[in-house]
């Protein structure tokens, strides 16, 4: 059987290339090197080892250097870097895969080195329109680029880019996903917003969403994704405080998650007529796949500024709303969400010609069937 290693910062569509591979029964070990921690500092439990492991996945612990942002922490950073280069050196000997697969990110970049070393082929997917530092530098290294969209191909070798779509779970697709139990005492008479900042959760989008909570309750459901707590704060006893504030009335409209999990987000997709979320590439690509009018709020330093290009491509064709992260405050999230359910369905419609295709699972597996 052909054994396979799958790693990178991007963790949704690792998993739905994952999902794609059990659901069609391919004989294929999978193993995943994985963060515990998405901050390391703030010591934020990641979801890879709950994710991966549900899936009957073996998942082994790996940890490299974020880049150095000044000249002094340079060399502490080789330094590092080198030591996850022989830790990704020495764990690829043990499990001999027959591909690499790299889903970008600085988590990805010692562990395909190493591949290349061995002599291990290595593709990586860009979901971004842009592309990140962590795959410019695999794309050196890598015998195939798949890109979401093409738009990436510039910054890559033209010889090794595929357009192949972003890869999407398989569950998101199913038309009839099963209602979640915590979800049973929301209203039905009202529209559903969905609140998310990504797998890691956002401080400020939390804190905004607390300040505008009573002025939409009455007219929402709000489902909100939030984050797993930092040793700073816990997202979501902070905001179960603010909903014990509501009236008695709303409470139960309203839903705080630290994470949803695959099932849970194909039912939320199905019924949420409206969301309020960051851009990263994966969770722009679902949302339009959902078809769902959403207002971006961008990671304003993300590298290269592509959390903003990924709002871009819905907002500029007026289809989504852009609220960049300078600009937001309470009174104009609210006046957006106001907007968004006036326009929603004008939206929707303009969503349309945008929808992403479901087949970028698929196209991916077939460059990796190739290098096997």
């Amino acid at each position: 059987m052909n054994k396979i290693i799958i790693s990178g910062g991007h963790l949704t569509p690792a998993l739905a290339l994952i999902d794609y591979i059990k659901e069609n029964k391919i004989e294929t070990e999978v193993v995943f090197f994985g963060r515990l921690f998405s901050q390391e500092i703030n010591k934020q439990t990641a979801q890879e080892k709950k994710e991966v492991e549900k899936r009957n996945i073996k998942f082994v612990p790996f940890t490299a250097p974020r880049p150095a942002r000044n000249i002094l922490g340079k060399i502490p950073f080789l330094i590092k870097f080198f030591f996850s280069y022989l830790k990704a050196f020495f764990l690829l000997i043990r499990y001999r895969p027959k591909v690499f697969v790299s889903f970008g990110g600085y988590l990805a970049v010692p562990i395909g080195i190493a591949a290349w070393s061995l002599g291990i082929p290595v593709v990586t997917h860009e979901q971004t329109v842009t592309a990140g530092q962590a795959n410019k530098i695999l794309g050196k290294f890598a015998k195939k680029i798949a890109l979401s969209h093409p738009d990436s191909a510039k910054h890559f070798p033209k010889k090794k880019t595929i357009v192949t779509g972003n890869p999407i779970r398989p569950d998101l697709i199913n038309a009839k996903p099963k209602r979640p139990e915590w979800s049973k005492d929301i209203s039905n008479k009202k529209p559903t917003l969905l609140i998310t900042g990504g797998n890691q959760g956002s401080y400020i989008l939390n804190t905004t969403i607390s300040q505008v909570l009573p002025k939409i309750i009455n007219t929402w459901n709000v489902i909100h994704a939030c984050g797993n707590p930092t040793n700073k704060i816990n997202y979501k006893v902070e905001l179960e405080k603010v909903k014990k504030d509501l009236h008695a009335a709303h409470r139960q409209n309203y839903i705080v998650r630290e994470w949803l999990t695959t099932s849970e987000m194909a039912w939320i997709y199905n019924v949420a007529d409206g969301a309020v979320s960051r851009s990263g590439a994966n969770t722009v690509q679902e949302l339009s796949f959902a078809q769902i009018p959403t207002i971006f709020v961008p990671l304003p330093f993300s590298k290269g500024n592509e959390q903003l290009l990924n709002a871009k491509t819905i907002t500029e064709t007026g289809a989504g709303i852009l609220l960049e992260q300078k600009n937001l405050n309470a009174q104009t999230l609210l006046k957006e969400i106001n907007f968004l359910k006036k326009h929603q369905k004008s939206m929707r419609r303009k969503l349309e010609p945008l929808k992403p295709s479901a087949n970028g699972a698929s196209k991916l597996w077939e460059i990796i069937k190739e290098l096997t």
